[in-house]
């Protein structure tokens, strides 16, 4: 969260005429006031909690930015361009690494922001599935595989 933030924070002044939503978790709904003050100052800073859902932030957004977050999986799915900021545990998505980009700071993704046609994102229009809709034929057939083993 810190990382996430002070990132959105430096970001806001350098794309002073886009707004960057800041997601919170829902175990920091509760912070929200603490953040908005973090933010003070900072009219392209929205403050999103539970007042929005991802299809409809989707809408608002061409970039998806995080660290380690299933929020990731959902904006690839939905196609949306990914960008992960190598803190922490973001190495969890090795798995997706090949349609994100990896950025080390805020000038790096301001560069990846800017992209330049060819350069970034070449796996956009080949998104892996990473969820379906439930299938409960296959689920019951799942199950009766395990109680075999």
């Amino acid at each position: 969260h810190e990382s996430l933030l002070n990132l959105a924070l430096e970001l806001s002044n350098l794309v002073k005429e886009k707004k960057v939503y800041y997601k919170l978790h829902p175990h920091q709904f509760n912070q929200k006031t603490a953040v908005v003050a973090a933010c003070r100052g900072k009219s392209n800073i929205v403050i999103v909690c539970d007042d929005m859902d991802f299809p409809e932030l989707f809408k608002l957004c061409n970039y998806v930015i995080g660290v380690h977050s299933t929020s990731l999986y959902i904006a690839l799915q939905a196609g949306k361009k990914v960008c992960v900021y190598k803190r922490s545990n973001y190495f969890w998505h090795e798995d997706v690494f090949e349609y994100v980009e990896l950025f080390d700071g805020v000038s790096e993704l301001c560069d990846i922001l800017d992209d330049p046609p060819g350069k970034y994102f070449k796996n956009i229009g080949n998104p892996p599935v990473l969820f379906q809709p439930f299938d409960a034929q296959q689920f019951v057939r799942v199950l009766e595989d395990v109680r075999m083993t």
